[in-house]
């Protein structure tokens, strides 16, 4: 008998720690993006910790504009709805702090090392296995401010296999289903996030995502944002805020909030 290991929000409500076991979970066979339907959960008024999941998306959300592939059946698509006090809206600081949560779930579920590319992508030796995104909806006289915070996961290998464009970079964690994995995956990342979210300013995040980033102590071609350009540079060191500290060839440094990063591992 085949292993289709089904995600159903009663199984992952039973391993939930108490504070997360009354959140409302949706999950979909298929949808345009778990980002966008909880956009409009924000509007409709959604209690804290809405978490929407789906089997598949047609238009998944990734960093930058970018698409994020989401085949059907492989892999875990969610995104949670926060309300943040106004000290924590820096969603810079909860993408790091998510990435951190991310890379102890999937050590804690699968027992495989996991590493994480600054500033939101997750990988499991030279593959990327997961990407996050954090995005704010600021307040309206109509639902306040929030930030919704999308993660997706390649947990198995899709049937379909990856598109040309990403199948020399693109991996995932495990090679053996099992029923209720992805139930525990979701878990353990809720539970991790809530944690989290409560104590974005310690600083064992940011020591710990350090690390634990591949990016560091190498060289790596720097994409501004907005722009064409691409700059060599080192990297140096990541900051309180989850930003890169870079050095230029000719002794300029600079830090880095947005843009991208490309480095050769």
């Amino acid at each position: 008998m085949s292993i289709t290991d089904t995600v159903t929000a009663e199984g992952i409500k039973k391993r939930l720690p108490a504070s997360l076991k009354n959140i409302d979970i949706e999950i979909y066979p298929s949808l345009d993006s778990t980002n966008i339907l909880c956009a409009e959960r924000i509007r409709e008024g959604c209690r804290p910790w809405h978490t929407v999941i789906t089997e598949a998306q047609t238009h998944g959300q990734g960093r930058l504009g970018r698409s994020f592939f989401s085949p059907t059946g492989s892999g875990l698509y969610m995104s949670t709805v926060m309300y943040p006090e106004k000290d924590n809206k820096d969603t810079a600081l909860i993408t790091g702090c998510a990435a951190v949560c991310a890379i102890e779930a999937i050590e804690e579920v699968f027992s495989i090392e996991a590493q994480i590319k600054w500033v939101n992508d997750i990988f499991i030796g030279k593959k990327k296995v997961a990407g996050i995104l954090a995005k704010g909806m600021f307040a309206t006289p109509s639902h306040p401010d929030a930030v919704i915070l999308g993660i997706g996961l390649n947990v198995y290998e899709p049937e379909v296999g990856f598109p040309d464009d990403i199948k020399d970079t693109a991996g995932y964690i495990s090679k053996e289903r099992e029923e209720g994995l992805r139930e525990k995956l979701c878990a353990s990342l809720l539970a991790r996030f809530y944690s989290a979210f409560e104590n974005l300013s310690d600083p064992q995040y940011v020591e710990k995502y350090r690390n634990r980033c591949i990016t560091l102590s190498r060289d790596v071609t720097v994409l501004p944002s907005g722009s064409d350009a691409r700059i060599e540079a080192r990297a140096l060191d990541i900051d309180r805020a989850f930003h890169l500290k870079v050095r230029y060839p000719d002794g300029r440094e600079d830090t880095l909030s947005s843009g991208e990063v490309s480095v050769r591992l």
